[in-house]
Parts: C-alpha cells; structure tokens; sequence
C-alpha cells in the first residue's frame, strides 16, 4: 500500500511539472503587441517641437489625438517619441509627415516581429479670430469728435465683421475717434481713440490682432443721418446763435474774437490773462429756443476749454454745439509795460525841453508828468524812444495840446502787429 502511494506521488509531481511548462511557454508565445499599451509604445510624446502647454495628447486604445495650435502647418510635422527596446516605426521618430489628411497610421514592429497600427489624428485649435462676434471684440464702443462724444449716434454691430454708425446729420466727419475696449491682450490698428477721416471714405479698416498671434479686419463705417423735416436737422450755428457776446465777470469782453463759422462749434479767443473760470456767454436764441446751460450763465472754461451748449428747439428737437474759449497767446501789447516802451522820455514847450519837468511811468499803461506852473500846455511835445520796431501815435516830438485835455491817448503798435493805447497826461503844478 506504501509503494502505491508513493507512486501516485511521483505521477503528480510529473504532471504538475508538464503543466507549469505548458504555461510558461504560453505567455512567452504571446506577442509583445497584445501587451503593450499605446501610452508605452510612444513615450515622451513631442509635437512638432511644440511645449506641452501648446499641445493637447489623448490617447484612447490604439488612436492618439492630437490639437495643435492654429497656425501650424499640417503638412510637415514632426513627432518625436521613444518606442520600446528594439522597436521601429514607419513613419520613425522625427521624420516629417503630411498630416493634412488629419489622420496617419503609424506601425510598429517590435523586438520579436510582431506590429501595432496606431493611428494618429491631428487637427488645428481654433484661433481667437472668427471665434468672438463683433460685439464681443468693441465693447463699450462710444464716437467722438474733438474729444466730445456725439451723443446722438446710432451703432450697429449686427453683421459680422462690420460696424455701422450714423451720426447726426451736417456732423464733420474729417477728424472721428472711435473708442472701444478690445479683449484681453489684443490691439488694433487704428488704434482705440485714434483720429480717422470718414469724409472721403466712409468705411475704414480697423485690424484687430488678438492674444494668440491671430487677426482679423473689421469694417466701420460712418456716415451722417439725412436731414430730417426737425430744427436740429437743419439749424446751423448761425442759425441758433445771434449777437453773441463773451462776457468775464457779467462785463464784457470787447477784444474777444467770436467764430462762428464752423456748423456746430463756436470758438472763442478772449485777450491773454482773462479770467476763463467766469465766462459767461449772451446771445439771443432762435425763436422759441432754450438753451442750457442759458445765455449769461457762468461756465467755467478754465478746465475744460470746451462746453456742450444744448439746444431745444420749438418743435421739440435738440443738438449739441461745442464752445471753447481760450486766451490768447501773450502779445507784446500783453507783456510790455510803459517803462519797457518809452525810454529817454522828456517833455518839450514849443520844441524846447522842459528841464523840471516830473515824468512818473511807473503805472502800467499811464504816464503822468507835473510841468512848472504857467507852462504853455497847448504846445507840449513829448520826445522818447520807443521799443524796437514799435511806432507811436502821436509820434515822438508831435505837438499834442493838453491844455483842453489833460490826458491824450498815444498808440504803440509792437513788431509782432499787436498794439495798446497808453494815457499821457500833463498837467502844470500849483
């Protein structure tokens, strides 16, 4: 009984010995491509020498996607990768391939002959170009005309790649500046805020060029209203606006120059020094008419140089004018006092110098001169030298009669064409 139990031992041992052979030769017998995963045969993916961060890989069974950037050229790109120990590929690492069919199989043929097809597909991103409507690319979109928005503009962005604007019928559209706020990272050309003339061209290309290298052109395009049977339409500046004055401090100022010859704006020159914080403008208003601010409210012109008039006509229609008012450069009538025009001064009877005469030019456009009592005041004549390249009238040595009179008005006109009355008066001590 013993020996047939070893026996039954010793066929076990046998058979189990066949059967581990029998498996190990099994799993050395499968081939290496029915156990290899996609992620192992190609490790260290590169694209076309692009960073990942540029690049999006999924790998799904035997396929691996690929997104390139948008301006890559599909038809030579470069894929490097590492394979398995005594692997080949066709196409190999590194060598160019057209994928502008998007997809390309690659075939391996690994150590012990046997081969995966593993298909690569690639497509482009899409680039920011194309991707925002028009709306989304100008936000906040506001037209101006020398730096004032025009209020009453109609902006229309409902076709893509074209901006529409209709302004104000008789509105200059020499000198537009369309502002807007881009997305982040973009730039235009011409620029937010730019100057562009739609007088000869109503439509004009702005290029938008985005974040991620891409560009697109938009059309904007500015015409003016047509007239319509309203006031505003049709009313001018002149129209509006009849015996205007500038007043400073409720006074008015008598060498303020008033152009009104521009449609809707009025430019004001008042003499330099004026006070431009307390301007107020009078003028009388088409019949009907409101303005506001109204005519002889003080405005503040010191800041800002230019103020929006607006104006309500009788039949309910209104418009904007621009008025600016600014001082004039300085003159040598503005920067020369007495003392800088009238030098050697001296003071004559009958053409013979008075010697005690008292000449005082320390006031600003006044000289007062005190002659002996009894001067003859009928056949005075002042002699002096005046600023290079002035004249004078009365002119030097000219008898002037300040015996009816004891203040006269002389007339300097300065090289520069600016000119100022100076008050002369001669009066004989007690």
């Amino acid at each position: 009984m013993k020996k047939i139990k070893l026996l039954l031992v010793a066929v076990a041992i046998v058979l189990l010995h066949t059967d581990c052979s029998k498996n190990k030769n099994t799993i050395e017998d499968t081939p290496i491509s029915e156990t290899i995963d996609t992620k192992d045969v190609f490790k260290k993916l590169t694209i076309n020498g692009f960073d990942s961060k540029d690049v999006s890989i999924t790998i799904i069974g035997d396929s691996i996607n690929v997104v390139v950037p948008y301006d890559t050229d599909l038809t030579k790109v470069k894929n490097t990768f590492d394979l398995p120990k005594g692997a080949k590929s066709d196409p190999a690492s590194g060598e160019e391939v057209d994928f502008s069919s998007r997809t390309v199989p690659y075939i391996v043929e690994y150590e012990d002959t046997s081969k995966d097809t593993v298909k690569i597909s690639m497509k482009k991103t899409v680039s920011i170009a194309g991707s925002i409507d028009v709306s989304g690319v100008f936000d906040g979109f506001e037209i101006y005309k020398n730096d004032i928005k025009i209020e009453d503009t109609t902006i229309d962005m409902t076709t893509e790649g074209l901006i529409s604007i209709k302004t104000p019928y008789n509105t200059d559209l020499t000198s537009i500046k369309n502002t807007f706020t881009l997305p982040e990272g973009a730039t235009s050309s011409p620029a937010s805020g730019e100057n562009v003339d739609f007088s000869t061209n109503s439509t004009n290309q702005y290029t938008v060029t985005y974040s991620d290298g891409s560009s697109e052109m938009f059309d904007i395009t500015v015409v003016n209203r047509e007239p319509t049977e309203t006031m505003a339409d049709t009313m001018n500046a002149n129209d509006v606006f009849s015996s205007f004055e500038a007043h400073e401090n409720s006074v008015k100022i008598e060498d303020a120059i008033i152009d009104i010859t521009t449609e809707s704006t009025i430019n004001i020159t008042t003499p330099h020094g004026t006070d431009l914080s307390l301007i107020s403008n009078v003028f009388a208003l088409a019949s009907g008419a409101t303005s506001s601010p109204a005519s002889g409210e003080n405005v503040d012109f010191s800041t800002n140089s230019t103020n929006q008039y607006t104006v309500t006509y009788s039949d309910g229609s209104s418009e904007m004018f621009n008025i600016t008012v600014v001082n004039r450069e300085p003159s040598m009538a503005d920067t020369m006092n007495a003392n800088d025009v009238f030098s050697s001064f001296e003071t004559h009877e009958n053409s013979v110098k008075i010697e005690d005469a008292i000449i005082d030019i320390a006031i600003e456009s006044t000289i007062n001169i005190t002659t002996p009592y009894g001067t003859d005041l009928s056949l005075i004549s002042n002699v002096f030298a005046l600023a290079s390249g002035a004249t004078l009238s009365p002119v030097s040595g000219e008898n002037v009669d300040f015996s009816t009179n004891s203040t006269n008005q002389y007339t300097v006109t300065y090289s520069d064409g600016s000119s100022e009355m100076f008050n002369i008066t001669v009066v004989n001590r007690e």
